[in-house]
């Protein structure tokens, strides 16, 4: 380490939250101005030093973001409101964190639709769950499931609780439900809100509107605009910035983040940016983060990172540590799942015949690559051999009852084919 730098880290550990112009020179030795800026910019990216502020009112901090944390929130410089933090400043994942998503991802070629039916029961009550868990909600995730599927209140618990759950609940649903047509834009935002806050404001106007009263964030010493016109821009220069993103990933994050920052509402804004960050993902038919395993601090001192210091990376890592372990399980299940209706139709439709014909391949009346009959329509030929192929590739002996056989006729069959 250079001894500029060494100079400038003993300075601002005895005198925290000093701007670049007020660091003295070293001995008698003056440091010039792009040096000191070029290194005081060096040390913030080893993470030596925190930037607090923009242009004349830039200050620094002597340690890392746990030590800029503990420091007490009145004793934080005040932050104010930066454009850039809602537009091109918001988080992205690096080129190797993206990587590691998609291989947790592992996907079929489902489409969003298919996506959405796969995971609706599991994700109604699991985000359901968790965002609301993620404001202190004391409904356990037993609990909810029971709320959600039989409408049981929890004993001891209050109607507020019941009341954001259920809420929580009905947003999901109109996500799900309209995964087609929903766009990332104010009109879904707006809906979003106005499910997740319904009943739960001082003022129910506020519900689904753009707010007009000035917000504080609790434990923080970021400050959001205070004008209703700017904050409609500022949401409107957000959504413009997600679109303009190709990556899913990038756009779930940027909207879970940018959401929060910009508190378009009176409240409500982060379980809004929670709920709407899985529209990217199931519209490019991706499993959903359900927020059940993020750790709770970490996703707390990523906002606040990103709202006081602009550092991105704490909450691009809190959303990756959480996705693999919710990817696998909404996989999981949606590996059983992934069927539309036209799909269960026609499997409906020939199950008789494929049964036969399955019968007659293990018993070797037919061979496995036996033309099927005429009578079956062009248009369905593909489905019904597919079907076919699929039953053979996992035959087992447990599955000698539905197929009218016994068991000992398949291990036969297998005997002969699998060697």
């Amino acid at each position: 380490m250079s001894d500029v730098d060494q100079h400038i880290l003993a300075f601002l550990a005895r005198h925290p939250n000093t701007a670049a112009g007020e660091i003295p020179p070293l001995g008698d030795r003056r440091i010039p101005r792009q040096t000191l800026s070029r290194r005081l910019a060096a040390l913030v990216a080893k993470g030596e030093l925190i930037r607090v502020g923009e242009g004349a009112g830039t200050r620094y901090l002597r340690g890392d973001l746990e030590a800029y944390l503990r420091i007490p929130v009145p004793q934080r410089p005040p932050v104010r409101y930066l454009p850039q933090r809602a537009a091109k400043d918001l988080p992205r994942f690096t080129r190797p964190q993206l990587e590691l998503l998609h291989k947790s991802a592992r996907t079929h070629g489902a489409t969003a639709e298919d996506a959405a039916r796969a995971v609706r029961e599991r994700l109604l009550v699991e985000l359901s769950y968790a965002s609301s868990s993620l404001e202190g909600n004391t409904y356990d995730l037993l609990q909810t499931e029971a709320l959600i599927k039989y409408g049981q209140l929890a004993k001891g618990k209050s109607a507020l609780e019941a009341k954001m759950i259920l809420n929580h609940r009905d947003a999901i649903r109109y996500l799900l439900d309209h995964i087609k047509t929903v766009a990332v834009d104010w009109t879904t935002l707006r809906d979003l809100h106005a499910l997740l806050s319904d009943g739960l404001l001082s003022d129910p106007g506020d519900s689904g509107r753009i707010r007009r009263r000035v917000v504080a964030i609790t434990h923080s010493s970021y400050r959001p605009l205070e004008n209703e016109f700017q904050v409609r821009e500022a949401i409107e220069a957000l959504l413009a910035a997600v679109n303009d993103e190709g990556e899913a990933y990038n756009r779930s994050l940027m909207l879970m983040t940018g959401v929060a920052y910009v508190q378009a509402f009176t409240d409500c804004n982060k379980r809004t940016g929670r709920v709407i960050a899985n529209l990217p993902l199931l519209q490019a038919s991706l499993p959903p983060l359900s927020f059940v395993t993020v750790d709770k601090e970490a996703y707390t001192r990523g906002l606040l990172a990103y709202y006081e210091l602009g550092i991105g990376a704490p909450i691009a890592k809190a959303y990756l540590d959480a996705y693999p372990t919710s990817a696998d399980a909404y996989r999981t299940g949606a590996d059983y799942q992934l069927k539309s209706a036209e799909q269960l139709a026609v499997e409906l439709r020939y199950q008789g015949y494929v049964r036969e014909h399955l019968r007659a391949i293990i018993l070797g009346v037919a061979a496995r690559d036996a033309p099927l009959p005429q009578s079956i329509p062009p248009e369905d030929r593909p489905a019904v051999a597919e079907m076919i192929r699929i039953q053979l590739d996992s035959l087992h002996p447990g599955r000698a009852a539905p197929l009218g056989l016994r068991s000992e006729e398949i291990d036969a069959y297998l005997a002969r084919t699998r060697g």
